[in-house]
């Protein structure tokens, strides 16, 4: 775990119908656990946004530290700036920025 790591409710998170006429559920633990509940007239792409999410965030992670395992390159070169793009990313999804 790292040392920035906040709690999130792990995945699979999945993408349910909500109440009323429109609007998405993201839920957790097979449907027992309400994640969020999106309403506005895009919903559907929100949701499956939203879904993607803990998957996205590993995928972040594993593609960090893989260019952490890289000889380092200084300057500009396109590690470096993927490489500040994700931990900006990672920073924002974990509440930080």
């Amino acid at each position: 775990m790292r040392d920035t790591e906040k709690k999130h409710t792990p995945g699979p998170w999945r993408n349910e119908r909500g109440s009323g006429d429109y609007g998405r559920n993201i839920t957790a633990d097979n449907g027992r656990r309400i994640i969020c509940e999106t309403i506005c007239s895009d919903h559907a792409a929100n949701a499956a946004l939203i879904v993607a999410a803990p998957d996205l965030l590993a995928a972040c992670e594993a593609a960090l530290d893989f260019i952490h395992s890289l000889p380092y390159t200084p300057g500009s070169a396109p590690e470096t700036r993927l490489q500040d793009k994700l931990v900006d990313a990672i920073a924002r999804a974990k509440g930080g920025l």
